[in-house]
């Protein structure tokens, strides 16, 4: 098994790429070139990452293998031993790495992952990647490794009876390969009910709300609650909470979004009164009671809020995080500030936590330095709080975040980082402006990314 992931600390440039921030990419990049290549390695071959589903490091670690010269020999041996160790789930960040230069044509890279096909265990995810209508047999060769991890046909079918064989990479695919192509083309392929498939009874427009409401079971609740944000009125309050009941939890999630859409400030006394009353809440309704405390005018619930940010109840003390997050004012800086030196001895216990109080205090104004944030920026082990952290700097004190971090933010892993980055940047700062160009006409770019360098740069 790999070893246990451990972060450097954050005045290292292991620590800073670990954490994917753009000083430590340019830092490697202009550097000796034998200094950033053990570095890159280990972040690939040992993901720093907190939450693997929310942080982007594949596209800041093949872009940086690209401008350092990194043979890929220590990465792809990595892959081929671990891939199947743990379910897989030691490999993702090395496979995405592969993946994310294959599309900018890295050669070497492409090979790799058309053999990893055969055998891999996140062969799928990177069929998007490979660039099979740019590179002339690369598309036969992939299908060909498809054909041989899965010689019979009846464990082909029941494969590729999870995917969308009409996405653009399988047409590629089925073009070079008789079998998936009669598996793309056939209406008898297995399929795999969704919730997306529930359909309301006929006349549904016409129901009583109460009878609408009974409708919500698991699975379809979501579609229920959207029909009743559709149709509920004022008058409808009552109904809505007396549908609010532990036993009924799918009913009483789609109630919740109608007392949500409602927002009435009518709706608090009630809401205590349910939180107080109730121990223990099914898991499904955490989110929606947080969503109609925060549709609830403000003057109601700050109070609350601050009253129950340090509670030892987690229920209340999420609730009042999640108030925070959309209302805080200046007045609770104080209490945030404190906060986010407790959050940050232990940022992976208190991911999330720290993730609402820097959206509290984007939400506090242009209050004037805030040294704590400086400390989240350069310290938190989550990329996506950095740029949460981007955020509230550049609110409460937009000068010192453009001299200080918006420069850096231009090479971070996070794209929304890069955003803000490029909206705030001093364009007299030396390479500022080149990197702009870069990023606007960057065809792997994310458009809204392009689009605010693009902006950036007309703005001188």
């Amino acid at each position: 098994m790999p070893k246990v992931e451990v972060h450097a600390p954050r005045s290292t440039l292991l620590g800073q790429l670990q954490r994917g921030r753009g000083a430590a990419w340019l830092a490697l990049s202009r550097g000796p070139r034998e200094q950033a290549w053990p570095l890159i390695v280990e972040c690939v071959t040992n993901d720093p990452r907190l939450d693997s589903q929310v942080e982007d490091r594949a596209d800041c670690y093949a872009t940086l293998i690209l401008a350092t010269g990194l043979e890929l020999d220590p990465i792809w041996r990595y892959v081929r031993e671990f891939d199947n160790d743990d379910g897989g789930w030691n490999t993702p960040l090395a496979v995405g790495t592969l993946g994310k230069l294959a599309q900018r044509g890295h050669r070497h890279a492409t090979e790799l992952l058309v053999d990893y096909v055969g055998w891999g265990q996140w062969w799928d995810w990177i069929l998007d990647d490979l660039p099979l209508q740019q590179v002339p047999g690369l598309a036969k060769q992939t299908a060909a490794r498809i054909e041989a991890r899965f010689s019979d046909d009846a464990d082909m079918e029941k494969a590729l009876a999870w995917f969308d064989l009409t996405e653009k990479h399988w047409s590629s695919i089925a073009a070079c390969s008789d079998r998936v192509a009669r598996f793309a083309s056939s209406n008898e392929r297995a399929r795999y009910p969704t919730e997306c498939e529930w359909e309301p009874p006929p006349g549904h427009q016409s129901l009583p709300l109460a009878e609408l409401l009974s409708l919500a079971d698991q699975s379809n609740y979501w579609k229920v609650k959207h029909f009743v944000r559709d149709r509920v009125q004022p008058g409808d309050l009552a109904l809505l909470t007396e549908s609010v009941r532990l036993d009924r939890p799918f009913v009483a999630s789609a109630a919740f979004a109608g007392l949500t859409k409602l927002g009435s400030a009518s709706s608090f006394p009630w809401l205590v009164e349910f939180i107080e009353t109730n121990t223990d809440w099914p898991r499904i309704l955490w989110k929606s009671l947080a969503e109609l405390a925060v549709a609830i005018p403000p003057y109601l619930t700050l109070p609350l809020a601050r009253e129950w940010f340090r509670s030892l109840d987690d229920r209340r003390r999420s609730l009042a995080e999640d108030i925070l997050a959309d209302h805080a004012t200046r007045e609770d800086v104080p209490m945030l500030r404190d906060a986010i030196l407790e959050g940050l001895e232990d940022d992976l216990e208190h991911l999330y936590r720290l993730c609402d109080i820097l959206k509290a205090l984007h939400h506090c104004g242009a209050v004037g330095p805030i040294p704590e944030l400086d400390l989240v920026f350069e310290e938190f082990r989550y990329s996506y709080g950095r740029k949460l952290c981007a955020r509230a700097m550049h609110a409460t004190n937009p000068n010192e975040f453009a001299k200080r971090f918006a420069f850096e933010c231009l090479w971070d892993c996070e794209s929304e980082t890069r955003i803000i980055g490029a909206g705030s940047v001093p364009l007299t700062q030396n390479g500022a402006k080149e990197r702009l160009h870069e990023t606007a006409d960057a065809a792997f770019e994310a458009e809204d990314l392009r689009l605010a360098a693009r902006n950036r740069l007309s703005s001188s």
